[in-house]
């Protein structure tokens, strides 16, 4: 999925790490090279469930959290469920754990906000929405967010530190 390919370039990367031997250590003794360890980042994930997100729509976001915890690697998941209140971040590892809530008007600025300041903090964001509500002009501090627009009614956000995907629902 697009959305999983963007995803794994922020889980991919590496850094190095003194604390464990780089496996070609024994060619060059007098040298000392650092190990590699891989970055797990923290990832949360803000749903929108406005009155625009209609039930298939709403499929098509679970169906990509489905995809993030079973094929890019994520063991659990902070989940936002926001439509213009935030609702209380929801640690999620299976989607039986997830529960939507949500109608009226959007403001997904408020869950992008929630979710930045969930412990541990994130330093990815990924937002599935309809695209139907107001952006901010960049990612929170130290954050990436990925916003992931569900449908063709609505325009992509653009900002620093902000990359958009538009997924077609299916008919």
């Amino acid at each position: 999925s697009t959305l999983g390919r963007s995803v794994r370039q922020h889980t991919s990367r590496t850094r190095p790490d003194w604390t464990r031997a780089d496996r070609r250590a024994d060619s060059h003794p007098d040298f000392p090279r650092p190990g590699v360890r891989s970055e797990r980042p923290e990832i949360a994930v803000v749903v929108d469930t406005s009155s625009s997100m209609s039930k298939q729509l709403l499929d098509v976001a679970i169906t990509e959290i489905n995809s993030l915890l079973r094929r890019a690697g994520i063991t659990e998941l902070t989940v936002v469920v926001c439509a213009t209140t935030a609702v209380r971040p929801q640690r999620v590892r299976r989607l039986a754990d997830l529960t939507l809530r949500g109608g009226g008007a959007t403001d997904l600025r408020v869950g992008i906000s929630a979710a930045a300041r969930c412990r541990p903090t994130p330093s990815l964001i990924v937002v599935l929405t309809d695209g139907l509500t107001p952006w901010p002009s960049s990612a929170p501090g130290r954050t990436q967010l990925i916003a992931v627009v569900i449908g063709i009614h609505a325009g992509l956000p653009t900002g620093e530190r902000i990359t958009a995907l538009r997924i077609r629902e299916q008919q």
